[in-house]
């Protein structure tokens, strides 16, 4: 503890640290969604090549982490919360979606997303993957009778 004594002259220093507050961090979810999305049956008929375009540069808000890629089988029974979702890097803009079911229409739909979070999705898109012509499951075997 100091003590100080009457009728003495003191002197004080006070030194002031200003530390300037960090830039606001500018990164936010991309205000659009990826461009140009097609999709069309690839090589057998249970793949779908899907490709697409990056969200507009001045939309983007900050560098793209990455993109999902979103699909479901298109029918009655399916919703959006039934769809399987595939991620890829930001430098990609295709996948190829495997393992599908054959002669069969898919919904897809594409997302980017930022170290913030997801923007939004693209219009989704329906495409059909292709028929392998060794499996017809509306026709019985006993209607393919010889005449």
């Amino acid at each position: 503890m100091l003590i100080l004594i009457f009728f003495c002259l003191y002197v004080l220093f006070i030194l002031i640290f200003f530390f300037p507050p960090k830039p606001f961090d500018t990164v936010i979810v991309p205000t659009a969604a990826p461009q140009a999305v097609s999709g069309m049956p690839f090589k057998d008929s249970r793949s779908i090549k899907v490709t697409w375009k990056p969200p507009p540069k001045d939309q983007q808000n900050g560098e793209i982490k990455g993109y999902k890629i979103f699909y479901v089988k298109y029918e009655n029974s399916q919703t959006d919360q039934d769809a399987k979702s595939s991620l890829v890097d930001a430098e990609s803009q295709e996948l190829v979606l495997g393992d599908l079911e054959i002669y069969t229409e898919y919904k897809i739909w594409v997302l980017a997303f930022t170290k913030v979070g997801d923007g939004p999705s693209s219009q989704p898109i329906r495409v059909w993957t292709n028929e392998d012509g060794r499996y017809c499951p509306w026709i019985s075997a006993n209607r393919l009778a010889l005449t």
